[in-house]
């Protein structure tokens, strides 16, 4: 919506009729056929781009190394997420061994999956891998420059987007280039249930507009953005899975 304005007394109002339950969903429901493609991994065509994964309502788990469970898994970095060592560079990231998380072990080339990078002390940075041979213990990416910090002891790092990662129950993989999803489903098997992708960043897309009022409407799988604009209420609204990086597609 662009350029629409309300007034102090009568805002533009986007509200539930009745007290209806109103779900704004970002998803596009799967309903193409799947057929194995090794073990527990299964795939199947879609004809559009997804960027996040649900399994009746269950959020997956983008293909990645090392494997974490969401939501804890996530962020412990000290046991889920690779370690620095003082032979990194910005552009080269080597790998510490700690636990069982070893990255030459793991006899696999990474070369172009994706990098999550927690170089800057607070700062975070995803970068395309840009080399990695299979047991090597580093690889390398685009520089990150500013922000980049040389204390080694407390980078840390996760990769994620790539086939090859895909080896651990609810973590799935899609392929822009091919439009092919793989999944390896919660309980094994061929996947069942109501299985959906993310399509829609944004159910209100709001561009120069005054005295918006949204009330009383849930998101699911997508959100809101206000741009250029003032006087704006969100108000009653549950919102579950908002926001989610493009990082499946190759966006950094």
């Amino acid at each position: 919506m662009q350029s629409k304005n309300g007034t102090s007394g009568n805002p533009i109002t986007f509200t539930n009729y009745q007290d209806e339950v109103v779900e704004l969903n970002g998803t596009e429901e799967i309903t193409s056929s799947w057929t194995q493609h090794s073990g527990n991994i299964y795939k199947t065509t879609l004809s559009a781009d997804i960027w996040q994964l649900f399994v009746d309502d269950d959020m997956m788990i983008s293909a990645r190394w090392p494997n974490a469970t969401a939501w804890d898994g996530f962020w412990d970095n000290t046991v889920y997420w690779g370690h620095g060592t003082s032979s990194d560079s910005d552009g080269t990231q080597y790998d510490n061994p700690h636990d069982s998380v070893d990255l030459a072990g793991e006899g696999k080339s990474f070369a172009g999956g994706m990098a999550v990078l927690n170089v800057g002390n607070w700062k975070s940075w995803a970068r395309v891998i840009n080399s990695h041979t299979s047991g090597s213990n580093h690889f390398t990416y685009d520089a990150i420059g500013g922000g980049y910090k040389t204390q080694w002891e407390t980078h840390r790092y996760f990769l994620e987007c790539k086939l090859n990662m895909l080896d651990a129950e609810k973590e799935w993989f899609y392929d822009d280039g091919t439009n092919v999803l793989y999944l390896w489903a919660p309980g094994g098997g061929s996947p069942s249930g109501t299985i959906e992708g993310k399509t829609l960043s944004y159910a209100f897309d709001v561009d120069d507009c005054d005295y918006i009022v949204i009330d009383g409407l849930d998101f699911f799988a997508t959100t809101f953005k206000f741009s250029e604009s003032s006087q704006i209420t969100v108000e009653n609204c549950d919102l579950l899975y908002p926001s989610y990086s493009k990082r499946m597609l190759g966006d950094t």
